[in-house]
Formats: C-alpha cells, sequence, structure tokens
C-alpha cells in the first residue's frame, strides 16, 4: 500500500485488510499495529481515517450491512418466491466469491467484542434495514395471494435469514463449499407459507 496517495483509497484498503483479518481473527485478537503491519503503512496513517479502533470497527460492519442491504434492493420482481430466491442467490455467490466477508460478519455478529454495535444508531438502522425489507416482500406475498395470510411475516423473515445465515456459516466453518440451491431452499419455505 505504500505510496499511495489516494485518501479514499488508502481507507478502503485499510477495510479490506481488517475484514480479511475479522475473518481468522476475533475483535480482541486483532492490534491496530497488525492492521498497520498488513497493509504496509504506520499506525498514525491509520488514525488519520479511522478514530479509534472501534470507529474502525464500526465503519467495517456499516460497510458489510450496506452491501448485504444493497443485495437485497437489486431485487425487486413482484413475486415474493422469486424476490426471496434471487436474493438467496446473490447472498450465496457474494459468498463464494468472498467468504471472509460472510465470516467477519459471523464474527461481528457473534462475538462479544462488538456488544457495543447494539448502541451505534447507524448500525442498528443498517440491521432494521434488511429485516423491514425481507418483511416487506413477505407481506406484498400475503397481499398479492401468493403468501398465506394466517403466517406472521416477522417469524417467517427470521426464519428465511436464520436458514441462509446457517448454511453460509456451516460452508465457511466447516468447510462444505456446497450450498443448496436458493430455489430448493425457497421452495421448502415456501411448502409452509404458501397460500393454497
Amino acid at each position: 500500500m505504500a505510496g499511495r496517495t489516494d485518501p479514499e483509497e488508502t481507507r478502503q484498503e485499510i477495510l479490506s485488510a481488517t475484514l480479511k483479518l475479522l475473518s481468522e481473527n476475533n475483535y480482541s485478537g486483532i492490534s491496530m499495529g497488525t492492521i498497520a503491519k498488513v497493509c504496509k503503512i504506520t499506525k498514525p496513517a491509520i488514525y488519520y481515517h479511522f478514530k479509534n479502533k472501534q470507529d474502525l470497527f464500526e465503519q467495517l460492519t456499516l460497510y458489510i450491512m450496506e452491501k448485504v442491504n444493497g443485495i437485497v434492493a437489486e431485487h425487486t420482481e413482484l413475486s415474493a418466491r422469486v424476490r426471496l430466491t434471487g436474493i438467496c442467490d446473490s447472498l450465496f455467490k457474494a459468498a463464494v466469491q468472498s467468504p471472509y466477508v460472510v465470516s467477519a460478519y459471523l464474527t461481528m455478529i457473534t462475538d462479544p467484542g462488538f456488544k457495543y454495535l447494539h448502541e451505534v444508531e447507524e448500525f442498528i438502522a443498517q440491521f432494521d434495514q434488511l429485516n423491514v425489507a425481507i418483511i416487506q416482500i413477505i407481506k406484498r406475498g400475503i397481499s398479492s395471494g401468493e403468501v398465506n395470510p394466517d403466517i406472521d411475516p416477522e417469524v417467517t423473515a427470521r426464519i428465511y435469514q436464520s436458514t441462509i445465515l446457517g448454511f453460509l456459516e456451516n460452508s465457511i466453518f466447516q468447510q462444505k463449499s456446497s450450498l443448496p440451491t436458493p430455489s430448493l431452499l425457497v421452495n421448502l419455505l415456501f411448502s409452509g407459507i404458501e397460500h393454497r
């Protein structure tokens, strides 16, 4: 990274290096010195872009959440089944292309070092945005008659997200590269919620 003059490029490289380190370590196992060493810059150069370690990890978390929310927003199909299948497919593809992103995300939501995120308004807003988007897809499915009106959209959204996360976690931590086809996963969900 030495010789970089574009501050935004340097910032992105710091985030990328931290993301990769987080896929291999927990929060307390990563120091600013380690990040500087990986980036081949000085610690003060990191502090130019981020106030402290907590700020760096907050920005990293928001970066990941924005990516996930962007994937969800890309899918605008009318059918709830098609939309949920497309979102699952995009998330699985993103996980295969950048497995360290998923690993880092899983660390962030399970590592006690990230407890403070539950007090960061922007993180809460990003996390809520994801939940609301999935709930809205299911509610639209109910409105269109595609989904059983007796189901709870919030519970169904949690089941959907948890199932995807579970398969991603299994593929990363148990090093099983085989993910189910998104249509199989969504078809199984719909066999319980479809309006017949």
